[in-house]
């Protein structure tokens, strides 16, 4: 869910598991080193929940790797985003 200054993501119908504020991150650009979350783990219920994650994110614009046994991203920030089934 996006409500403009923060947003919230969920995964298998839950409310929210990871909240993120975004109203000062507007054309901040890549994140220093020292600064908040440098990598990311998620676990998704199914190989199959990674793969629909993997089109969304190409449809996108984003550049994936995928190498069977994860899924890997990166935020517009630079967070490294690691997704495994």
């Amino acid at each position: 869910m996006d409500l403009g200054s923060a947003l919230f993501i969920s995964a298998g119908g839950y409310q929210h598991h990871i909240g993120m504020n975004t109203w000062h991150s507007a054309g901040a650009g890549p994140r220093a080193v020292s600064l908040g979350l440098g990598d990311v783990r998620l676990r998704m219920p199914e190989r199959s929940d990674v793969l629909a994650l993997a089109d969304r994110a190409r449809h996108s614009g984003i550049v994936t790797d995928d190498d069977r046994r994860s899924l890997q991203l990166r935020d517009p920030w630079g967070t490294l985003l690691t997704v495994t089934p």
